[in-house]
Formats: structure tokens, sequence, C-alpha cells
């Protein structure tokens, strides 16, 4: 299993990579290599660009100024920056990346590649021996990429067998479950067929920097073995890799040789030496640089001359040097710095240059000894300074995996000498460190590289370091004097332990005894310590990794180790389906926004995961962080495009991209937003309805824009939703379309240009045939030139529709429009010329609302009167007692509360007569009529009981909790709750009541209460919800301590679900060690353990679960 790839800074496009060198100082241009690369690509016969050279060469600074000029091309870096892993080794993680980065920036070539299965049956009788089956497919694969659409439509006359209109024995919907094979073919190899058919000119370009890192992970699964067996690639793939030479890389060139093109930097090559030169110019041309020269009448001409021959085309060598140069100067080491200026018996090539320096600090400190305790108090022994403190200061800097502080060097190293010596050692070693907040690394990965390399234990031994000793030295600090792993004081260990602890003891794992801790330090107190301290399971998930890769590597596989390891992981994962989004909204709140993005990452729910980001994203634009807030809000985009159709409706997925418009504009990414909206649906065989799914999206974007008054950007938009318009055919689509555009530029201010689009929408509807369709269209327009205030000519246009239905619609948006514009005698002619008397009631209403505000609020009782009337004559009984219903709650507000319950009791429906009572409560509460409205509300409470509805007695009990709960009679509800036995209810009425005290300040009642709520996600969600309004009133200490239980309620889950998730684990690992009869008895438990999962969308995320497996 390879590593899931974890982005701490949520970085997809590493972004943060390129900035660091593109944007450094030094950066140099290199043209003449973009050059050779372009030709190089421009190959027809070219699909991999092997870029080699030596290290310190410039390779990845060069990748990162491709990225920077080409940023639609996807990066990937094995190391974040000259120390730090960041990309994992695995060809997983690799085409997982690039699929998110291909689908942000070419969504329209996934779009095209949905899934669609129709399947149409008519039958008549099928008899209890038969059974039928629409379509059955062995496996369905669903990608992390792209949309799959099912329709089934089976009409039946009558049954007694077995019927069923798809079959499907195994469906993924996991990425990391996916087989390589597959993956590869979504996430690059489908895609780019598809965009060679589509855009033949352009071509898909892929950065691979450092693939020489791969050297020391086992080649099972990694991304160099991909490269060496992968399928043959179209014609408009390109690959451009960086690596050292390395005899790794020969199996890659012999087995794509007919498609490898290799360019080497030549470190003798003019160019080179050109731009070593300008590198070393910048260095000279520091003033005390200059002064030291001039000091000594050294030209600076020929320090550059002489330091670039020495370097032998190697930045890393002039880094050292001046680093060394500026060192002297700092330290005032006159005689040192002229022999460095002079370049006085300085070696050339890096490594001689790193031993040359060494040697100058061991032969600097020969003879120094340092004190350190004795045996004995009151005793002091003394150890040689090298051996006894420099050389273990350099082993642990060595393979440490980040910047260290003083006292984790002291630690790490085990030396016990005072804080002078300490002092004194980094300030000699200053020339290789950098200093990081106060903590300290080696400046550049070729420095521990010479330093733990065969070649330096053979050259130069009295400066080699074994890295397996410091690795061990690292673990074996954390572990102390505890007989286990699950032993250890893990409150005690700092963050570098819980963080990188796994990793070193992955990196002792070539011995066996070593494999066996890392195993054992997957324990719980471990879990639970990182859990506690950052907040997620991510981290110790990113552990539990390396534990099965370490299982798998191991010869022979350890297969006991690999099911434990994949068991904790699916647990792991499906405990961050029920983290609210709110939640992490709050940690960013709080200043914990990495925290906050740990959770996001785990979870599976893609719309969930996309709502996280972008709260996240929102909170640190808050909060003045947009660098931050673009790589939050760039994962929300990845995941809400990532969404499956199947799963979600194309209007969920289409309120999750329009949801980040805003903030995507704020940092600048409001282009890969209307890239991915506007792929939506092409392809499909419907593409009048994908151009009108687009223009609606579009649409919604442009008035989230507008609405945040970004009304450029909103008018760019709509214009770009108008150019698709024009493109459908369809007159009803295009009269539809039409209008959402005119009603966004009226939005934004531009009446003239609105009023066109409705002018453009009433002339499509009016060139077509008589018919329904005629109607819609009419309908449509009517309402258009309503928004835009053209209300005339709006009423003379619904004259014309000859649906009923589509008239009453067309009427009903006029009259709200006119509402809006404060015009009621036009809102009321409108609604008054409503033919439906549901929708007349209910706008009738509204105008009598509208109007109590205005100066003729003595109109408002008579226009209720008429909203009563219209409802009293409804037909349908149900439909007319939920008119009358509502209309209560308008005659409450404008004739009273005698008059609204006159009404009430005239109600059959007991029910209803519930209903009604609890509008008429809360309508008096709204008016600070706090005690007419709490009699109302008991009266509403003890009729409750005869509502069956489920849903409607949820609203009506939520209203009277919310009125006695302001009234201060909480108590009284929740004695009312424990005697309703639906849990639906009883947790909607908690929640209702928990939000009213947390928003009358009673928070810690509000707590209290919301712990009451059974259902884990609700209960979470609501701790989150008042966490967050004691975040925004400046108590963070509350807020963190209110939403830390509301993380314990998300990771809260059912005994079933649990065992769902493991036994598919260990049903898929049995399967992959070809043990497959022992694997469907286990996918038969899940099956039987799913079956009594009460809620519906826990069961339906553990069905999905068991179909994936099902089948093996």
């Amino acid at each position: 299993m390879d590593s899931q790839r974890t982005w701490g800074d949520g970085d997809l496009f590493s972004e943060s990579v390129v900035r660091s060198y593109v944007d450094g100082p030094h950066f140099v241009e290199r043209r003449w290599l973009v050059e050779r690369v372009e030709s190089a690509l421009a190959d027809p016969d070219c699909r991999f660009l092997l870029l080699t050279a030596e290290p310190g060469a410039g390779k990845s600074a060069f990748l990162a100024g491709l990225a920077r000029h080409h940023p639609e091309w996807p990066r990937y870096f094995i190391r974040r920056d000259q120390l730090s892993p960041l990309g994992s080794p695995g060809a997983r993680a690799f085409l997982l990346q690039t699929g998110l980065q291909l689908a942000a920036h070419h969504p329209r070539i996934f779009a095209t590649e949905s899934i669609t299965i129709t399947i149409q049956q008519r039958l008549g009788a099928v008899t209890q021996e038969a059974s039928v089956i629409g379509a059955e497919i062995r496996r369905l694969i669903g990608s992390p990429f792209r949309k799959a659409a099912l329709e089934i439509i089976q009409e039946v006359e009558r049954t007694e067998g077995n019927v069923a209109g798809l079959r499907v024995g195994e469906w993924i919907t996991d990425p990391h479950l996916i087989p390589l094979a597959d993956l590869q073919s979504l996430a690059l190899l489908d895609p780019a067929a598809t965009l060679q058919r589509e855009a033949p000119e352009e071509r898909i370009v892929i950065l691979i920097d450092a693939l020489d890192e791969l050297r020391y992970q086992d080649p099972d699964g990694s991304l160099l073995a991909w490269l060496e067996t992968c399928p043959k690639l179209p014609a408009n793939v390109r690959f451009v890799l960086t690596s050292r030479p390395e005899e790794l890389l020969n199996v890659f060139r012999q087995r794509q040789q007919n498609w490898l093109r290799e360019e080497t930097i030549d470190a003798h090559a003019v160019p080179v030496q050109a731009d070593l030169r300008r590198y070393a110019l910048t260095f000279i041309s520091k003033e005390v640089v200059g002064r030291a020269l001039a000091g000594r009448r050294i030209a600076p001409g020929e320090l550059v001359a002489q330091a670039v021959t020495k370097a032998e085309g190697n930045f890393q060598y002039l880094a050292a040097l001046f680093r060394g140069i500026e060192q002297a100067v700092s330290a005032g080491e006159q005689e040192h710095l002229s022999q460095l200026l002079q370049l006085q018996d300085i070696p050339a090539g890096l490594g001689e240059l790193y031993a040359f320096f060494l040697e100058l600090i061991k032969r600097s400190i020969a003879g120094q000894a340092v004190e350190v305790p004795g045996p004995t108090p009151f005793e002091i022994a003394s150890l040689p300074a090298w051996e006894g403190l420099y050389q273990p200061l350099l082993g642990v800097l060595a393979v440490a995996r980040e910047p260290l502080a003083r006292s984790q060097m002291r630690g790490f190293a085990g030396v016990q000498v005072e804080e002078r010596w300490l002092s004194g050692a980094i300030d000699r070693l200053g020339q290789f460190l950098d200093r990081v907040d106060g903590r300290y690394r080696l400046y550049h990965s070729t420095f521990p590289e010479f330093l733990t390399s065969p070649e330096t234990q053979i050259a130069h031994p009295d400066v080699y370091l074994a890295p397996s000793e410091w690795h061990r030295k690292i673990a074996g600090h954390y572990r102390g004097r505890a007989p286990s792993w699950d032993a250890v004081e893990w409150s005690r260990v700092d963050d570098y332990g819980l963080r990188h602890l796994a990793a070193h003891l992955s990196a002792l794992c070539h011995e066996d005894r070593f494999q066996r801790e890392l195993y054992g330090l997957i324990c719980q107190s471990f879990m639970r310590a990182k859990h506690a301290r950052y907040g997620s399971h991510q981290p110790f998930a990113a552990d539990v990794a390396l534990a099965i890769e370490a299982a798998r590597a191991a010869v022979p596989p350890n297969l006991v180790q690999e099911v434990r390891g994949r068991l904790i992981y699916a647990t792991l994962r499906r405990l961050a389906t029920n983290v609210s989004p709110t939640a992490l909204r709050v940690l960013a709140l709080v200043g914990q926004a990495v925290r906050a993005q740990g959770l996001a990452a785990l979870m599976p729910n893609t719309a969930l995961q996309s709502t996280g980001y972008r709260l996240i994203g929102e909170v640190l634009l808050e909060r003045g962080k947009p660098d931050e807030a673009r790589d939050a809000l760039q994962q929300a985009l990845a995941a809400a495009q990532a969404m499956e159709e199947a799963t979600w409706s194309v209007d969920s997925k289409v309120d999750a991209l329009s949801a980040l418009a805003p903030a995507l504009a704020q940092v600048g990414e409001l282009d890969r937003l209307l890239t991915a909206v506007e792929a939506l649906g092409k392809g499909s065989l419907l593409e009048e309805a994908a151009r009108r799914s687009r223009v609606g999206a579009l649409s919604r974007i442009a008035m989230a824009l507008a609405e945040a008054d970004a009304n450029e950007e909103a008018a760019g938009v709509a214009n770009r939703a108008l150019r698709i318009t024009d493109g459908i055919t369809d007159p009803e689509t295009k009269a539809q379309a039409l209008s959402r555009v005119a009603e966004v530029i009226e939005r934004t201010g531009e009446r003239a240009g609105a009023t066109a689009l409705a002018d453009r929408a009433l002339a499509t509807a009016e060139a077509m045939s008589s018919g329904w369709n005629k109607a819609q269209a009419l309908s449509t327009a009517a309402q258009a030139l309503g928004r835009v205030a053209a209300f005339d000519r709006a009423m003379v246009v619904t004259r014309m529709v000859g649906d009923e239905r589509a008239r009453s619609n067309a009427l009903r948006e006029i009259a709200l429009a006119s509402i809006q514009a404060r015009d009621f005698d036009r809102a009321l002619a409108a609604a008054r010329s409503i033919g439906d008397a549901e929708t007349k009631a209910e706008v009738l209403g509204r105008v009598a609302s509208a109007v109590r505000w205005s100066d003729d609020e003595e109109q408002a009782p008579e226009v209720a009167s008429e909203a009563l009337t219209a409802a009293r004559t409804i037909a349908d009984d149900a439909t007319r007692w939920r008119a009358l219903s509502q209309v209560v709650e308008v005659l409450t507000a404008v004739e009273g509360v005698d008059r609204a319950l006159e009404v009430v009791e005239t109600l059959a429906d007991e029910g209803t007569k519930a209903d009604a009572l609890s509008r008429v409560a809360e309508t008096l509460s709204w008016s600070n009529e706090k005690a007419p409205a709490a009699a109302v509300a008991e009266r509403a409470l003890s009729a409750s009981g005869a509502m069956s509805e489920a849903y409607a007695r949820a609203d009506a009990l939520s209203r009277v909790a919310r009125v006695l709960t302001q009234a201060g009679d909480t108590d009284r509800v929740l004695a009312a709750v424990e005697g309703i036995g639906d849990r639906t209810i009883t947790d909607r009425v908690l929640s209702t009541i928990s939000q009213t005290l947390a928003q009358g300040g009673h928070v810690e009642r509000a707590v209290t209460v919301a712990e009451r709520i059974c259902d884990e996600w609700q209960r979470g969600d609501m701790l989150a919800r008042i966490a967050e309004l004691l975040a925004r009133a400046g108590e963070s200490g509350r807020a963190m301590e209110v939403v830390s239980r509301a993380l314990a309620a998300g990771e809260t889950v059912s005994g079933e679900e649990m065992l769902v998730s493991a036994l598919g684990a260990i049903a898929r690992v049995l399967d992959g060690a070809g043990n497959k009869d022992r694997a469907v008895v286990v996918a038969n438990r899940m099956l039987a353990a799913a079956e009594p999962i009460t809620d519906e969308r826990a069961k339906t995320e553990a069905l999905n679960g068991v179909a994936g497996v099902l089948a093996l």
C-alpha cells in the first residue's frame, strides 16, 4: 500500500516549493536549458525527457522555474526543500496527485468520460422461478476525477420472482483501493486520449523532480517502477524528469528507450559556466564582500573566474564556498578569510570542499576536550571534542526530518556538555547550518548525503557518519527505559517525536528487530497521544501506512502485520466521516488551521471535505492569510470536482462549486473554478441539458459574486454564461438560460443589459409552436421581465401563457419581484391574478406581510383576509390545511393573535391545528410578546401528539421549543421531548433548544442539551456551532474546549459500522494474498454486520463498502 499523500499546508500544486526556489535572491534563469527542453518535447517520438546532472547543479530550481512559467503543467516534487520529504515515492500517490491537478486545469477531459448506464425494460409477469437482470457488471470502479450516471427504468406488470435493474459484483469508490492499472487510466491515460481528440494541439507535460530520491525505497509499487512498466503513453503526454546520474535508472532507460530523450547538464558547457558566473556575481556584489576583496587587492573578476573553475559546474560548490566566506567575515577570522578569498589550497569538487571545511574544523579543535559529568557526583570526565560533540551533532542533523532545537540536538546526540561547549560547536559548524525560527538544520541535501555516503567512508573515513547509528539514537531517545512503546509516557514526548518517530524506525527496517519495533509503535497509546496533540487521526494514519509498507516489503511478506495495519487504516478513515465541517471552521478561528486541514484530508466524503476546506479557507482570508487560504481553497475545489454524480446530484456538485466563488475570487483563482464549471456534462448524450446546467452553474456563481459586491467579476462570469447560451438550440432551454443570465446582470446594476436579455428570452419563447413547452418558456420570460422591473410587460406576457400552473408560477415571481422593488400595488395585482389557489394564498400572505411595514399598512388586514379566502378554496384537504396553517402565521402579525386563534379553531385536522399554533407562537415571540407566545406554545405542545408526519412534527416542536426556551421554560420542553419515541424528532428539537440557549448566552446549558442528541453527526455539528459563537465572541479557550467535544462526538461510530470497515480491510488483504475463499467468507460477514445499522446515511455508506468486496 502506498502511503496516503498528506499535505500539511494543503498545497495541491506545490506552489510553496516553487516559490521557495523562484522567488529566492539567487535564482538564475536558464533560458538556454528551457530551449533545449522545449526542443525535446517537440519531438513527436518523445514521451520522457530525463534531465540529469550531479547534485547541486540546480535541477530542482530549474524545474521550479518551468512550473512557474507553465502553471497548467502538473508537478510532483519528491522533496519539499533540499532536506524535507514531500511527495510519496509511491505510484498511487503520484497518480492521484496528478489526476487531481489535471482535473483542476482540464476538467472537461474528465467530464467527457462519464460512465453512463441506461437500462430500460418493459416486462410482463415474472414467475417465482424466474430471474431478470437488466445489466450485470462484474466490476465498476468509481473515479476520483470523473462522474458516473446510472438511469434504470423498469416497468413490471407482476412479479413473484427476482428482478434487478443492475447487478454490480465489485464497486470500488475509495481511490486508495483502486487497482493501479485502473488508476493510471482514470488519472492520466484516458483524459489524455480525450484531450488529444478534442484539442490535438495541446499537450500534457508532467514535471517530476528528484527521481533519484527513489533509490532509498523498495521498488515494489514505486513511482520509478511505474515509469519503467507503464503502458504506451498517448502522443500528447510528456514527462520531464530530473535526476542525478544513477544506475538505478538503467532499467527505466532500457525499457523506455524508444520514447526517452535525455539532456545532461554538462558541467563544463559554456552556458553552465555563464550561469555560474551570474550566480557568483550576485554574491560578490554584496558590500561586505566587496570591502574584503578591496582590502586584499583581489580583483572581483579573478575570484569569480577561479571559483567557477573549481566549482566544476556545481552551484552548491559556490554556495558552500560563499557560506564559508560569510562565516569567516562574521567571525572576524582574517587569516582564514584571506585563504578563502585567494582560494589557497581550496580543492575543486563539492565533496572535496566539504571534506576540506570539516578537516579545518577538526584541526582547529585538535587536542581540545569537552567536559562531561563523571561516574560519581562532582566528578568531571572529558571526551575528544570531535568524537564527543561535533560528530554527534552532525549525525543527528544528518538524519533529522525537520529543524532541531538546541535541546533536541543535545538529547538526540546524547551529549551532556555544558551550554558553552554546545554554543561553541554550533558557531563553528555555522556555515553548514540554516537557522529556522530558532532551530537548526543542515543547509542542503548534498551535505548530509556526503556525511553518510559509502564513498565518504572510503575516501574520508574520519568524517563519515553511519546513518543507522543516528536513527537508532533518536528512536532510543524516545523509548528511554520503557519496556515497550505502549508503556512510553507520550504526554511528555515532544512534537518531533510524535511526528517522526515512525519514520526513523522505518529507516531501520532492513533489520528484523526494528521491523518489530515499528509494528509495536502502532499501538493505542501512541494513537491517542497523536490525536490529543494534533486533533486528527491523519498523522497516525501516515504512520500506519509506513508499517503496512514495511510488512509488505518484508521477506517473506508479514501478512499478519499487513492485515492489522489495513484494519487500523480503514477504521481511521471511517472515523473522519462524522466530523462536522463547522468544527473545522472553529479550529481555524482559534488558530488551528493546520489541525483542521489534517481532519479534512481524512474525510472520505468529498462533499463534506469540500465544505470543510472552504470554511477553513474563508477563515484564513478573514485573518489576512491569503496564501494559506489559497491552498485550502484549492483543496476544496479539488474535492468538489471529485464529487461523483452517481452519488451526488448535479445540483449538489454545483452547490459545492458555486459556494467557492467569492473566496476563490479574492485569492485570484476564479478562472480555475470557471474552467471546472464549464466542463460540467461535456460529452454527455444530452448536450442541451448539459449546457443548461453549465449556464445555471455560472449564473449561480455570478450571483454569489454579486452578493459579495464583486460586481465586475460577476459580470465577467455572466458573460461566459451568455456565450454558452448562444450555443443552445432548444428554444425552451434557451429562454430559461437567457432568463437566468438576465437576473444576474440585473443584480450587478446593469438594468439595460438585463432587460435586453429578458427581451431575447421573450422573443425566443414567442417563436415557439403552441403547446406546453411554449407555455413554460413564456412563463420563464415573464419572470425575467418581472425581475428587471418591466412589470407591465411581464403582466401582458402572463396572459399569453396557456398552462395555468406555468402562468401562476410566472405571476408569483412577478409579485415577489414587485415586493422587492416595494411596488406593492403591482405585487397585489399579480397576486390577485394567480389562478392556482395554493400559490395565490402563499403570495397574498407575503404581500400582506410586506404591506404591513409600508405606508399603506392599513391595507394589510384586507390582503391577509384575501389570503385566507384563497386558502379555504383549495380542494385537497391536506393542501388546504397546510395553506391555512401558513396563513394563520400572517394573520397573527397583521390582525393579531385573537383573529389568528379564531381561524385555528376552524381547522378540522388536529395535526394541522398543532402546526398552526406553533406558527402563531413563533410569530408572537418574534414580536417580543413573550407571555402570549409561551401560552400558545403550551397549547401547541399539548396538541403536537396528533401530528402523524415526522418532519412536520419536528418542525412544529422546534418552533415550540424555541419559544419556550426564550421564555425560560427549557425544562418543560425537555420533559416533553423525553416522551417522544422518534429519534429524528427528538434530535431536531434538542438541536433547536441547544442553539436557542447558546444564542441567548446560556452556553453551558446549551452544551449539556447538545450532549443529549443521539445522532453523532448532529451532536458534533451542534457543539461545533456553539463553539463558533464562542470563537466569534473572542472566547478562544472556551471555544476550543467545546469544539474538542464536537470532534469527540464525530469520532463515535457504531460497532457495526466499525466492524464493516475492519472486515473490508481484511477481505482485501486476503484477496491480494490469493486466498479468495476466505475473502468471500469475510465479505459475507460484512454484509451481515451492515444489516443492523439503523442510521440511513451510515447504512448506505456501509453497504457501498460491502459492494466493493462482495464479488472477491
